[in-house]
């Protein structure tokens, strides 16, 4: 039974359902939910809410679909819903930041020991007072001495004993805090964030009727938070005649809700996209044109005013005196050998944390740089100084995370994307404003620096590859520049795909990246082998299958397995839909190549006036195989463009055909190809035999001999 509350004189049902269906887009996610109504329903119009949403969705992203002859729905409204007690990370997140500031506490005590281990080896007792001699004598002083030096070497020892005790403590800590990562890797998103966290909910106001809901579907957009690249899998059996292939993907993202067992799509296409309509302009013959009427504004002055609260802050802080000496908190600069001070060091609170915090304090510089001059008719920021660590470090970056959260709210209500290297905008007062070009009136594209930003304060746009504010995914797409993946807009082409996946997938909102299986088909392929003995005396294997798919293959990499196992990943390229693809599978050691050149050069012509380059090439191939293999060789005749060096090709065992590169990008001249059968063990050769002509006092560059 849902619980219904009165308010405004409007029944308030609430609601909630499971993710059904994800797609994730070049820059963001669409999450569709399917909400389940239970219960009697208001014959009156009231507000179903549906809560627990993450904050990061679009508010002007819903959509709602309502079963056919059902009630209409009126409106949707989208709040944000603060709870009422104190926020805090997730039991995972909080034991991994217990135990890291443990083992700070245990290095802070383990520092405060050795330096006094090194102060108290310091302190030499030698008798060297003339009047103590002249009076106690030196046997007494020598036994003084004796007597200190023991007791300094004790408390050096019991020191040393605690120093060892703690190191184990260390290393007992660290390895409870790296299970406690591993687990916390492991853990979803929201566990991770805890409960008393903010959500967004929607209100969905439905009008009257008597007609049941039993569900309803509910489809939000969150920008940026999500990403993925495609990736392939090919497995080969029946020696290459038999291919299975399988369409995959890596895939971040951080909206703050797992994805558990839900059917995902994948789309090159960006949730973001500004498409402007040409305006063409009239022709008057005779009048002055007006001007066009742009989208440009300008961008409201005193940006810096919303720093105010945080750099005046960051002052205080900076410049706060330091405590007085003798009082509880100041630093102790005086060492007293103690027998039995093992309670005053083992304290959390104690001299040796004070000791450390004012250690680190005193690096801090006294007064803060001054600030540069901006050039004219440039904004210039307040930057708040970086101090060294102090013991207010922390407080302060607790303090101003929410300023840095309200500028980013204020940058992202206009949205992400676009380039970052064009600079920023801001206008100053007394200073003509420059109407920027076309890419600055996309105003989604546009964000404003946040607080340790040099642009902070002004409009900015966002780099072209997109991502999360403060880099969220910044992690994941690091791992996929080192694993060498293509973002899908990059080889999309002029038009937007989508890969719907045949099963359910899980991927949880921990910002790493997951691989996972999209769809698989059979496709037909067949094995060839490939040598350019010119430039590699190695015979290649390639694997060449025909697109299964009705989509295009983007470029990505492709793990092959052949008959289980895995032979090489290698890059293919865009394939579209019907088309052929070359996989290649590395050398094939069983093919053996070998290419000989034999030149004699003659005399020709009248009188001996020119001269004959001969030129045989004998590639030689010999199979190592079990089963009959097909071998394209690609050679090359040398050609000119000299009126008096002439190149004909004589003779060719078997015939070739010209070979010109095109389908690789690089065409050349000159290229001969050869498909040469070769029988299991079978052993066969190619002949080649071109003669060069040109005048008896010419010498080709490089040497007569070519090939």
């Amino acid at each position: 039974m849902n619980e219904i509350a009165e308010e405004n004189a409007v029944p308030r049902v609430a609601a909630s359902g499971p993710i059904v269906g994800v797609v994730v887009h070049g820059r963001g996610a669409v999450v569709t939910r399917r909400i389940a109504v239970e219960g009697p329903l208001p014959t009156g119009p009231f507000d179903l809410v549906i809560g627990k949403i993450t904050p990061l969705a679009d508010p002007g992203s819903v959509r709602v679909t309502l079963p056919e002859a059902g009630r209409a729905l009126v409106g949707v409204n989208a709040r944000m819903v603060v709870p009422a007690s104190d926020t805090g990370p997730g039991p995972s997140v909080e034991l991994v930041e217990s135990l890291s500031r443990q083992i700070d506490r245990l290095h802070d005590r383990e520092g405060a020991l050795k330096e006094r281990v090194k102060r108290l080896q310091a302190a030499l007792v030698t008798p060297s007072d003339d009047k103590a001699l002249r009076v106690d004598g030196p046997a007494k002083r020598v036994r003084t001495a004796l007597l200190l030096t023991a007791v300094i070497g004790d408390t050096v020892a019991s020191i040393d004993r605690r120093i060892v005790d703690l190191r184990l403590e260390l290393e007992r800590v660290t390895r409870e805090r790296d299970a406690a990562q591993l687990e916390d890797l492991q853990t979803s998103g929201p566990d991770r964030m805890g409960e008393a966290h903010p959500t967004r909910a929607f209100d969905l106001r439905i009008a009257a009727g008597e007609q049941p809901i039993e569900s309803i579907e509910l489809s939000y957009a969150i920008p940026y938070a999500a990403k993925w690249w495609p990736q392939y899998t090919l497995r080969l059996t029946e020696s290459g005649t038999q291919a299975t292939l399988a369409i995959e993907a890596l895939v971040a993202q951080r909206t703050g809700e797992d994805w558990s067992q839900v059917p995902i799509g994948l789309s090159t296409a960006s949730i973001i996209f500004d498409a402007t309509l040409p305006k063409l302009p009239s022709l008057r013959l005779g009048k002055r044109q007006p001007p066009d009427n742009r989208g440009f504004r300008e961008a409201p002055t005193g940006g810096e005013q919303l720093f105010e609260s945080y750099d005046s802050f960051r002052g205080r802080i900076d410049h706060a005196p330091m405590p007085k000496a003798g009082s509880r908190m100041a630093p102790r600069d005086d060492v007293t050998v103690d027998m039995d001070d093992s309670r005053a060091y083992d304290d959390e609170t104690g001299n040796v944390a004070q000791e450390a915090m004012y250690a680190r304090m005193e690096m801090a510089p006294a007064a803060p740089p001054a600030p540069s001059a901006a050039p004219q008719g440039m904004a210039q920021p307040m930057r708040a100084r970086k101090s060294a660590p102090s013991m207010f470090g922390a407080v302060a970056d607790a303090i101003s995370e929410p300023v840095a959260s309200a500028a980013y709210a204020i940058g992202g209500m206009m949205g992400g994307g676009g380039d970052a290297g064009r600079g920023s905008y801001a206008p100053d007062n007394g200073v003509p404003s420059m109407d920027p070009g076309d890419d600055w009136l996309e105003f989604d594209s546009l964000v404003m620096g946040g607080r340790d930003s040099s642009d902070r304060g002004r409009l900015r746009r966002r780099p072209p590859e997109g991502g999360l504010p403060e880099s969220e995914l910044f992690d994941a797409q690091e791992s996929a520049r080192r694993m060498n993946l293509t973002d899908p807009s990059v080889s999309r082409g002029l038009f937007d795909y989508r890969y719907d996946s045949d099963g359910s997938v899980r991927i949880p909102a921990d910002g790493r990246l997951h691989r996972i299986a999209i769809l698989t088909r059979p496709a037909e392929s067949r094995l060839e082998w490939r040598s350019v003995p010119l430039v590699d005396p190695a015979v290649y294997r390639e694997a060449v299958l025909s697109n299964p798919f009705a989509s295009p293959l983007l470029a990505g990499p492709v793990d092959v397995f052949s008959e289980g196992q895995l032979v090489t990943t290698t890059q293919i390229q865009r394939v579209d839909s019907g088309g052929s693809m070359r996989v290649g599978l590395g050398v094939d050691e069983r093919i053996r190549i070998a290419r000989n050149v034999r030149m004699v050069e003659e005399s020709a012509g009248l009188l001996g006036g020119r001269r004959e380059l001969i030129h045989d090439v004998e590639i030689e191939l010999r199979s190592g195989l079990g089963a009959d293999a097909t071998v394209e060789v690609i050679d090359r005749v040398p050609v000119t463009s000299d009126d008096h060096v002439n190149i004909e090709l004589v003779h060719e065992q078997p015939n070739g055909s010209s070979y010109d590169q095109k389908e690789l990008d690089h065409p050349v001249e000159g290229g001969r190809r050869w498909k040469v059968k070769l029988g299991a063990g079978d052993r066969k050769t190619i002949e080649v035999r071109y003669q060069v002509t040109l005048r008896s006092k010419d010498e080709l560059v490089g040497g007569n001999r070519r090939g």
